[in-house]
């Protein structure tokens, strides 16, 4: 056992027994026109002839250009380096220069620096183990022998290799990864079946050829393909990989397999020939041209997109191809061949578009960027179905025309432009202009618009001046000839139309058709339509649109006039509420019987080309219906007023004597928010009430009074104002019995108005003023059940008021035919209030003083009875119109507060009552104050 690791040591320190010899490295000593095996010429004299053997080739040898004869019929060499400045050749002298390696790949490298000489392998090479050549070398490195073996051939390094012998064989492929490979010949590369690997390199055709059909291509990274200048160099097999192809040199490439690699195509220079679009790869793939050509010998469609970087030509070839992709860049794009393109995409290249040599460029707005010059002989033709806007310029003698059914607006001034335009289906917009001495024709069933300028004009389609909905003038620089067929599209607006401007004679034809446009027009309005140097014929026929607008067309040598009137322009308007119809109505109804007045019908017409809304605003001020805030004001205040004609508070304080008199001070505000059709107003109002009353039985009171209350009424936004004085007279019971109370009053009276409408709206500014008489009743009805001791009680209570005002008929003066005259009105409101109170008082001990708070609240109903709608005609007619007033039921808050003061037999107490409305959208706030003197005996 000991002796057993004594021996594994021993193996330990010495090594492997059978270690395999390290590569020979040889360095070339000999002459030029030595032998490759002659030991004698190698540095150590060992000649590298076995596998994996390495020759070193450099300054080792004789000076200047060497020539090695390789004699070596069965030799083989792992590495060959070049590594001298002047050129060696390895001259066929009966040897086939065999590279292998045990294992990996042989290799021969042509070093940067002092590799730089022309150095040729032109014996056979055969290829028993994979071989990667690294050129480095600024100089072509050439093996012009027969490569022939089963393994491959792999370029790196950044110089050219070129592989001469059209016989090769190699079978195992060839990979570029970095710098060229130059062949003449399919045969160059082996054998056919071998695929080529291009990745980050480029193979370079430098005579023309086509590649074997059979023989595939794969791309990685940055793949190039390089034909020299007068060559033609064809890929005629499958190019498949995730890399893109990159034609450089001013030579033609064709490719003509069915590719699939989805790198994209970039042409950067020379031109590059298809017959498909599969021919560029996948079709995810982009297309780059920059300063290149791309020819099509069959007619392609691509829907591939990508970018054109600088002076690209497409080549037409004479066949038709279309680019549906969107095509970007800063470069331009020319169009030569003689065929056609057609640009469907949203391209945003931005270096303009040249068309040349019989050649016809179509597209759309999206497709067709910048500048375009058409040189005569050559078409350009936007052919599209939606609408789009082409903002560049039209140079040159070439033809535009505009097919397809949707409508394309040049922007921009074609100045340099002279050939003709052909409108032929579709709508053509010229807002910039397109004007020259060629002619502009129409054909029947398209259309010409626009508010720019165009050229002399044969019309046997439609011209439709302006844009769209907007009325415009569209100018001829020079003569316009309709057909019978044709016809003139004249949009009108209130206080304008389209006008079609003619430089020289207009021959008219055709159809006129007037296409009255949103707004409000008036009983009449008239315009100029048409001007012209000479105007001969006529419109054979003149038709609307709105059978609501009767047209009438006057000719003169150099003009034509259209006059259009409407019998019932409110008709046609539209309303924003029922109140606004009614005087827009019966103003239709006025003219209809000739009772509309001059002054009415002045201002009428400042209401033409004005906005719905505002003359909408304008109606709202011209009716009776704002008067109706009266009768909100009045219910708040009669209420109020109502409330007074009362013996409270319930709670005697410290003299129980029957008889009273007192007094009442007090006052209202009111503030009502818009609402609906309803001007919103505020209102004040005060007055003084006194009475007295008497028991005339065991717990019954009667009483008599009067009051007058001045209410002052403003509508906002400055609509006007108006003052009430009221005179009323007042009859009232109350009975108190245990904890039980009920009170009753009637109160009548007249109310006597001084109002002022403040009429205001595009050059009217008036006030019609009024001073209207109302007959007006109260009534209330109140009880409350007391709960408590003589001095603290709380009690529920109700009131229950209905209010009456009947207005007489009035006249308004002051503002000339919008003087309303307003037939007599009635309104009731039934107010209902319910809520729980709290009184106390507080007594000296003698009984002579007595101080004694109150607070209550409570929910309150407001509710129209009857709300008379309100009749009216305007001053000097008899056709009368309705409106609608404030008619809306209010649901509020009460709160209520009292203190009660007495001294012996005297009283003085202090109310403040508020109401409010909930609902913050129709805010109703409401406020009232009073003070009460009282003597009792």
């Amino acid at each position: 056992m000991k002796t057993k690791f004594v021996l594994f040591a021993l193996l330990l320190q010495t090594g492997p027994l059978c270690a395999a010899n390290p590569p020979t490295l040889s360095n070339w000593t000999g002459a030029s026109g030595g032998d490759w095996s002659n030991d004698a010429n190698w540095d150590p004299a060992v000649a590298p002839v076995a596998t994996g053997s390495i020759a070193q080739l450099s300054d080792g040898g004789a000076a200047g250009a060497i020539t090695i004869n390789y004699d070596a019929a069965a030799a083989t060499v792992g590495t060959i380096t070049f590594d001298r400045t002047t050129a060696y050749t390895i001259a066929p002298t009966g040897g086939t220069l065999n590279f292998a390696v045990s294992s990996g790949s042989a290799s021969i490298t042509v070093t940067i620096v002092n590799g730089a000489g022309a150095h040729i392998i032109a014996c056979p090479v055969s290829l028993s183990s994979p071989l990667t050549i690294t050129q480095g070398s600024t100089s072509d490195f050439t093996i012009s022998g027969l490569i022939s073996g089963t393994q491959a051939l792999t370029k790196a390094g950044t110089g050219v290799l070129v592989l001469s012998d059209a016989t090769n064989s190699y079978s195992g492929g060839t990979a570029i990864h970095a710098g060229t490979i130059s062949v003449t010949a399919d045969g160059n590369l082996g054998a056919s079946t071998g695929t080529v690997s291009i990745s980050s390199g480029t193979l370079k055709f430098s005579e023309t050829f086509s590649t074997s059909a059979s023989r595939s291509f794969s791309l990685s990274s940055g793949a190039s393909i390089d034909v020299a200048a007068t060559k033609t160099g064809t890929i005629a097999g499958v190019i498949s990989g995730a890399g893109s192809l990159s034609k450089v040199d001013t030579g033609t490439l064709v490719l003509s397999g069915t590719n699939t690699y989805t790198g994209g195509t970039v042409v950067s220079a020379g031109t590059l020939s298809i017959a498909s679009d599969s021919n560029l790869g996948g079709s995810s793939g982009t297309l780059s041209i920059a300063s290149a050509t791309l020819i099509t010998t069959a007619g392609i469609t691509s829907s591939r997109s990508g970018s054109f970087t600088a002076t690209a030509v497409f080549d037409t070839n004479a066949v038709s191809s279309t680019l549906s992709g969107n095509f970007g860049g800063g470069g331009s794009l020319t169009v030569q061949g003689g065929g056609s393109l057609a640009l469907t995409g949203s391209n945003s290249y931005s270096g303009g578009t040249t068309v040349t040599a019989a050649s016809t460029l179509s597209g759309t707005t999206g497709g067709i960027q910048g500048a375009v010059s058409i040189a005569a002989g050559t078409f350009l033709t936007f052919n599209q179905s939606s609408t789009g806007t082409y903002s560049g310029a039209i140079s040159g003698a070439g033809t535009v025309t505009k097919s397809g059914s949707g409508n394309v607006t040049f922007s921009g001034t074609s100045s340099s432009f002279t050939g003709p335009t052909n409108v032929t289906a579709g709508t053509l917009t010229v807002n910039g202009s397109l004007a020259n001495t060629s002619l502009l024709t129409v054909s029947s069933g398209a259309t010409l618009s626009g508010s720019g300028t165009v050229g002399p004009t044969t019309n046997n389609g439609t011209i439709d001046p302006g844009n769209g909905s907007a009325t415009g003038s569209l100018n001829i620089s020079g003569a316009l000839t309709s057909g019978a067929s044709s016809g003139v599209n004249i949009s009108i607006a209130p206080l304008s139309s389209d006008q079609l401007l003619v430089s020289a004679a207009a021959a008219l034809d055709g159809t006129l058709t007037i296409e009255p446009t949103s707004g409000f027009y008036g009983f009449n309005a008239s315009y100029t339509i048409l001007t012209s140097s000479a105007i001969s014929g006529t419109f054979a026929t003149v038709t609307s649109t709105n059978s609501a607008f009767a047209p009438t067309v006057v000719y003169s040598p150099t003009a034509v006039s259209l006059s259009v009137s409407i019998s019932r322009p409110f008709a046609l308007f539209t309303f924003e509420n029922r109140n606004e119809k009614a005087v827009g109505d019966n103003i239709d109804d006025l003219h209809a019987a000739g009772q509309l007045s001059s002054d009415l019908l002045n201002v009428f017409n400042t209401m033409v080309g004005q906005s719905f809304h505002s003359i909408n605003e304008a109606l709202d001020q011209m009716h009776p219906a704002p008067y109706s805030a009266f009768t909100e004001m009045q219910a708040e205040s009669g209420s109020q007023i109502t409330s007074l004609f009362h013996r409270l508070p319930y709670l005697a304080c410290s003299c129980y004597n029957p008889n009273r008199f007192w007094v009442d001070l007090f006052g209202n505000s009111l503030t009502m928010k818009s609402h609906g059709m309803q001007f919103g107003f505020q209102g004040n109002s005060g007055g003084v009430a006194a009475g007295y009353d008497g028991e005339i039985s065991e717990n019954l009171i009667l009483g008599f009074g009067g009051a007058w209350n001045r209410s002052h009424l403003r509508w906002h936004h400055d609509h006007g104002h108006g003052d009430v004085d009221g005179f009323f007279g007042a009859v009232y019971l109350d009975y108190l019995a245990n904890q039980f109370y009920i009170g009753a009053n009637v109160l009548a009276g007249m109310d006597f108005y001084e109002t002022s409408r403040h009429l205001q709206f595009f050059t009217t500014n008036r006030h019609a003023k009024a001073t209207p008489k109302a007959l007006d009743i109260m009534a209330q009805l109140s009880t409350a059940y007391l709960f408590g001791s003589p001095q603290a009680f709380f009690y529920p209570y109700a009131n229950f008021d209905f209010l009456y005002l009947r207005t007489h008929n009035f006249h308004e003066n002051g503002a000339n035919g919008l003087n309303l005259n307003v037939r007599t009105h009635t309104a009731s409101t039934f107010r209902t209030e319910m809520g729980l109170g709290l009184q106390v008082k507080d007594v000296n001990v003698d009984e002579t003083m007595c101080i004694s708070p109150k607070v209550s609240i409570g929910w309150v109903n407001m509710c129209p009875v009857e709300r008379q709608n309100y009749v009216a005609t305007f001053q000097g007619a008899d056709i009368p119109f309705t409106t609608y007033g404030w008619d809306k039921s209010w649901n509020l808050l009460n709160l209520d507060f009292g203190l009660t003061i007495s001294y012996y037999c005297y009283t003085l107490t202090f109310k403040y009552n508020v109401e409010t409305s909930p609902d913050s959208g129709t805010t109703l706030f409401n406020q009232n104050g009073a003070i009460h003197f009282d003597w009792k005996w």
